[in-house]
């Protein structure tokens, strides 16, 4: 597939972006999770060959060289805070559902709970805005 608009800046000199130019601003759906090309490859800087074969090796199998397990390289490692290397400002949100409003700094600063304590291991990123979430402590 060809995209032809333009990189904000090329994050590295690749011969992929003269076919794929505008690929930063896509994401895709690998494994049936979301992933936005501009926070790994514009972000992180992560070269097109860290996920993705040459062309020339597509017959051997499609595009992608990773397994599912192979994102928890960098995402979801063991230890709960590791979510922070990227989610950092996460402690400062509020969310406001139709039950009340969700603190992280409450829940993760004050009461000094890990991510994982809701969000489970592996992590389930949107977790349900209803009272059976909070009751299991409340």
């Amino acid at each position: 597939a060809s995209f032809r608009t333009a990189w904000p800046e090329a994050p590295y000199e690749t011969p992929c972006l003269e076919c794929h130019a505008g690929i930063e601003g896509r994401t895709a759906r690998p494994f049936g999770r979301e992933f936005p090309h501009l926070s790994h490859v514009v972000g992180r800087g992560l070269a097109c060959e860290t996920c993705h074969r040459p062309h020339e090796e597509w017959e051997d199998g499609g595009p992608l060289r990773l397994a599912a397990g192979d994102c928890t390289s960098c995402h979801h490692r063991e230890e709960a805070r590791a979510c922070l290397d990227c989610h950092a400002g996460t402690r400062r949100r509020t969310f406001t559902t139709e039950i009340g409003e969700f603190s992280h700094a409450v829940h993760s600063g004050d009461m000094e709970l890990e991510c994982d304590a809701c969000h489970g291991q592996p992590p389930q990123v949107r977790l349900p805005a209803d009272r059976e979430a909070c009751a299991e402590c409340h």
